[in-house]
């Protein structure tokens, strides 16, 4: 058989160094991503689609080769994870504080923004803190609760500005204790789940706000907190306390006479302020001699601009 009447088999796709089409016979491109000289490693791997280290779609910081990490930071944030959250602390900056709040609202992004404050809350006191939450969510917009709408405002404006006295509070708290200006239930029931063996009384007179705390304290099923559901002053709030708390209330000089009647002698005040108490101060031992300065606490709301302030009064007699 002469070469010319040979079958002619043309090399198929399959065939090494070979592919079909107008790349017949071209050496096939190799499987590595080409990296332009131009970009640094890091962005490299954002273009490519690589997770930076420690970013919501990769938590523990591992590397993207060959991990099966689901690339939706929402979806790592769900329920199935949470004891990972527990136990592995999220090491976090700016950026990645920031990228933390792309996943979807969750009991689990809850707790990584918890962590990222270095606020260490048990399995129990977290789940309290949720159905909290879920409450005040289901209340906010009919009720008028608060101006604050989005989960970002909310975690940071409330639950970490409350928690964070955690690091400021003694370990036990003197009580009973009265949130007074309550609303709805900031700091009071906030501080009830932090401290479980205090004895809580929220002072809110607005109705609407009332039938949210006797809700809300119904379905987180708290015991030894109730509601005052009137205007507190010294007249109708007779009840012996031993401590007051307030947050955006009113002026410490104007928040004395409200309590005149309640708190005891020895008792204590916490006001939660801004960054212009140091004004307020001024004026406190001239006008209320009754009362010593305990302590002065300035700080920040972690990875925001929030300053915020807390100054500890002692009753010292009655006036």
């Amino acid at each position: 058989m002469s070469p010319s009447s040979k079958k002619y088999r043309p090399k198929t796709a399959s065939s090494k160094g070979f592919t079909q089409g107008a790349h017949a016979g071209r050496k096939p491109m190799s499987n590595k991503k080409l990296a332009s000289p131009s970009l640094s490693k890091q962005q490299e791997n954002s273009r490519f689609g690589k997770p930076d280290k420690f970013s919501p779609a990769n938590p523990k910081g591992k590397s993207a080769q060959g991990s099966n990490q689901n690339k939706n930071p929402g979806q790592n944030l769900s329920s199935n994870n949470f004891s990972h959250f527990q136990h592995r602390p999220f090491r976090t900056n700016q950026s990645a504080y920031q990228s933390l709040w792309r996943g979807t609202p969750s009991k689990n992004l809850l707790a990584r923004a918890f962590e990222s404050a270095e606020l260490e809350l048990s399995a129990t006191q977290l789940e309290l803190v949720w159905k909290y939450h879920l409450c005040y969510r289901e209340f906010n917009d009919t009720h008028d609760l608060s101006r604050l709408h989005s989960f970002q405002s909310i975690v940071e404006r409330h639950y970490l500005d409350v928690c964070l006295l955690k690091k400021y509070l003694p370990s036990i708290l003197p009580s009973p204790i009265l949130d007074l200006g309550s609303g709805p239930g900031l700091p009071g029931i906030l501080i009830k789940i932090l401290y479980p063996e205090c004895e809580m009384i929220l002072g809110e007179p607005r109705p609407a706000r009332v039938e949210f705390l006797t809700h809300t304290l119904e379905k987180l099923g708290l015991e030894g907190i109730s509601v005052f559901p009137h205007k507190v002053t010294a007249a109708s709030f007779t009840t012996p306390i031993k401590s007051c708390i307030t947050r955006a209330f009113a002026s410490i000089a104007n928040t004395f006479p409200h309590i005149n009647s309640a708190l005891q002698e020895g008792g204590y005040l916490y006001f939660m302020k801004g960054p212009g108490l140091k004004q307020e101060m001024e004026s406190v031992g001239h006008a209320y001699p009754g009362y010593k300065t305990a302590h002065v606490y300035e700080y920040k709301i972690p990875h925001t601009s929030h300053q915020r302030s807390l100054a500890i009064l002692q009753r010292k007699s009655s006036w």
